[in-house]
């Protein structure tokens, strides 16, 4: 068992290590990948030792040196990966409306939480950790002494611990930053519309004050001041009543923007997509 628990912090990082050099390859920067706020990604952690329990309780040991078996483990390891992305895909979903990863965009994928070209790729890539990664990983961490393991295995434990409950205090974060910034959009939108409405109100106002100001403008002086003034009132009422709750709702989005775009979780996952929040997520990609 403690074993298995190194086992996951190894390719946890390993993991992590992967996602980084393909988000560097795809955005030409360093992007910090990890669901946790540390070099970690958990996923991979699970996957391997769910994958290495799952495979060598269905083919012991020795039967895994049979080559005929290795397409038994892939069928397995694609199996269990695809699995696991599925349910983590739907849990994230579920609870905070985005999707930190999509294949939408694949063919043959399922609803873009998972999809045909990655689950083979994650049986190519399970059947090498089987076959390669975990013996030599289990050969290194046998090589430790007991106290040595206990030490790794506590400090481990106490990091994962605190990283996993500031990483949940930031996911909360984000999940109200996002709901927050789509109630001060819809708000902007009505300060629009009611700007809108009044300018256009205002218009017919207008012309009815320049027509009475054509007829009169030769005779009837002190009439003409009062139409100006009226005027001059009006404009005032859109200014204060409906300009300025169009600014202030302006500015509030402006700062709830910075605050999800400066976010460590919409840095690691640029491309996350939500149906609820799309048009919102496009608006803060295109800034």
């Amino acid at each position: 068992m403690d074993e298995l628990f190194l086992i996951f912090v190894l390719f946890s990082f390993l993991g992590w290590s992967i996602e980084v050099i393909y988000a560097y390859y795809k955005h030409h920067k360093f992007v910090n990948r990890g669901f946790l706020a540390g070099p970690f990604c958990p996923i991979y952690g699970i996957g391997v030792v769910l994958l290495y329990v799952t495979i060598h309780t269905i083919l012991n040991q020795s039967s895994l040196r049979n080559p005929g078996l290795i397409i038994g483990t892939f069928f397995l390891s694609a199996l269990i990966t695809t699995i696991i992305e599925w349910v983590v895909g739907s849990l994230l979903f579920y609870f905070f409306k985005t999707r930190w990863w999509d294949y939408s965009h694949q063919k043959f994928n399922l609803k873009g939480y998972i999809c045909l070209k990655f689950s083979i790729y994650w049986g190519i890539i399970g059947t090498f950790v089987i076959y390669s990664v975990l013996p030599l990983s289990f050969f290194m961490i046998g090589r430790l002494s007991e106290p040595v393991m206990e030490a790794m295995i506590t400090l481990f434990l106490i990091y994962f611990v605190i990283d996993g409950s500031l990483t949940m205090r930031t996911l909360v974060d984000f999940r109200r930053l996002l709901f927050e910034l789509e109630n001060e959009a819809k708000n902007m939108r009505q300060s629009q519309m009611k700007l809108i409405n009044e300018m256009r109100g205002s218009f017919e106002l207008f012309k009815k004050y320049i027509e009475k100001l054509d007829a009169l403008q030769s005779y009837y002086s002190f009439e003409i001041k009062e139409i100006i003034n009226d005027l001059i009132d009006h404009d005032k009422i859109i200014s204060v009543r409906t300009k300025f709750n169009m600014l202030n709702n302006q500015n509030n989005y402006e700062q709830l923007v910075k605050k999800i775009r400066y976010s460590r979780l919409f840095k690691a996952f640029p491309d996350m997509t939500s149906r609820r929040f799309s048009e919102l997520l496009k608006d803060l990609r295109r800034r």
